[in-house]
This record gives structure tokens, C-alpha cells and sequence, in this order.
């Protein structure tokens, strides 16, 4: 079980890294960074306590079907995904998720050839790479995939469109809490990780985003509803009906997102 461990905190920094990939979020980050809760904390938190997670059964692989004007946060959905797919070496998921985040990015009225055919190397050196089980090769993995997010956020800033950029990065966000919580509720925990939903500046983040690119209420009201769950002093556990009920919540977000 070691290979599923070992990954969880390069996980991590990719997970913080989606939070603050364009410029204006890099910098924000950098104004806010003693605010900010390290992501890292989540993962490592797991990695800690519960030893022996098989992260190939957090994986979602099903395929969506582009959802008009929400196509980014599918995206988003897919980079946890990918992620883990990458680090457990299941190339035949790795190679699927790829594939639907080029579909999606068609999607999304991406019509550079250029910009496609960039996302289209990217993923295919991935499904090379995957299939390589050299431990070191992790830090290249995770370079291809931050490109093809980085590629897609560029292409919409020089196009003054802020709203598919942070519909990825909430996306993104959104599928790590659903992947962490499944994790520990899978283990019959009678209460969460501590430290885990102290995600107070997260929060605040996003509603600060989400209002100047003019992103759709529900994430808000999302955002609002789980505040008691989400905005946890720092060691504060959740009992798992709580766990249960900000699942239930996750879950209906992610079905707008067409998750079944």
C-alpha cells in the first residue's frame, strides 16, 4: 500500500497550486499567504492517520457530458481525478480523464488549433509517462498536468474571461473535498480528521472571486449553507453526520455539474 501513500502530499501542493495558477490569484495568494490554511494539511492529515487508503477507488472516471455555461468546473472535477490516477499508475483512467478534459475544452469555445494541439501533447506525453512506474518521474506528471491547466487559464485571461478560470479552480477544489471526505467516511471514522475543515480563508476567497467574475449563485449559496462546517476553529472535528450532511451538500453541486 506504500505506492498510495506516498503521493498524497505532491496531491497536496497541486491541489494549492489550482487556488493560485493565474497571475492575479498568485498574487492575491501572496498578499493573504499567512491566512491562507496550507491544503497540504488535509492530505498529509490522511496520509498520517490512516495509512493503507487505496487511492484508485477514489477515482472518479465517468465521462460528462459538457454542461452549458458550467463546462469549467467540470474541468475542474477532472484535475482531482487525473491526479490520482497519475500517482496510482492506472494509466487506463489516466488516458480516459485526459481525453475528457481536451473534449471539454472544445467545449468551452476553445478554438485556437494551436492552444488545442498544445493541451493534446501535454496529455499525450501523460499517457506515456504513466505507464512508466519510475518513482521520480512524479515531478514531470504533475509539470504536464499544471500545463494543461495553465494553458486553458491563460488562454481565457488574455480573453478577459475570469469566469471559466475560477469555475476550474472551484471545480478543482470542490472534487479534493469530495475525494477527502469520501476517504475518511469510507473508513467508518466516528468523526473527521482533525484540522481538516478549517477552510475559513478558502472561503472567503471564493466569494471574493466568485463576485468579480460573476459566477452563478448556487456555488455561493454552497458556500453560505456550509459555512458552519467549512469556517471549523483549527483542531475542530466534525461528527460524521455532519461529515455526511456536507457530502450530501458536495454531491448536489456536483450533479449540477452533471456527476451521477
Amino acid at each position: 500500500m506504500l505506492r498510495f501513500l506516498i503521493p498524497v502530499s505532491a496531491i497536496a501542493a497541486l491541489f494549492l497550486a489550482s487556488c493560485t495558477t493565474d497571475s492575479g490569484a498568485r498574487d492575491d495568494h501572496k498578499k493573504n499567504e499567512a491566512k491562507l490554511p496550507p491544503a497540504q494539511l488535509a492530505f498529509i492529515s490522511i496520509k498520517n492517520q490512516l495509512a493503507g487508503v487505496d487511492w484508485n477507488k477514489a477515482i472518479d472516471g465517468q465521462k460528462l457530458k459538457p454542461v452549458p455555461g458550467l463546462v469549467g468546473f467540470q474541468i475542474g472535477l477532472k484535475v482531482p481525478n487525473l491526479t490520482l490516477a497519475l500517482f496510482t499508475r492506472n494509466d487506463q483512467a489516466a488516458k480516459g480523464l485526459t481525453q475528457d478534459i481536451i473534449d471539454l475544452s472544445k467545449a468551452i469555445d476553445i478554438d485556437d488549433e494551436a492552444v488545442l494541439l498544445q493541451i493534446k501533447d501535454r496529455a499525450t506525453r501523460i499517457n506515456t509517462m504513466v505507464q512508466d512506474t519510475r518513482a521520480d518521474n512524479y515531478g514531470d506528471l504533475l509539470s504536464e498536468l499544471a500545463g494543461i491547466e495553465q494553458i486553458i487559464k491563460v488562454y481565457f485571461k488574455s480573453r478577459g474571461n475570469d469566469t471559466v478560470i475560477q469555475q476550474v479552480v472551484f471545480g478543482t477544489w470542490l472534487e479534493f473535498l469530495h475525494i477527502s471526505l469520501g476517504v475518511q467516511l469510507n473508513q467508518n471514522l466516528a468523526e473527521s480528521l482533525p484540522g481538516f475543515f478549517s477552510r475559513a480563508a478558502e472561503i472567503s476567497y471564493f466569494r471574493e472571486k466568485f463576485k468579480k467574475a460573476g459566477v452563478a449563485d448556487p456555488e455561493l449559496e454552497f458556500l453560505k449553507k456550509n459555512e458552519p462546517y467549512l469556517n471549523a476553529p483549527s483542531g475542530k472535528t466534525l461528527t460524521r453526520d455532519q461529515m455526511l450532511a456536507l457530502e450530501k451538500s458536495v454531491g448536489e453541486l456536483r450533479a449540477r455539474y452533471g456527476v451521477k
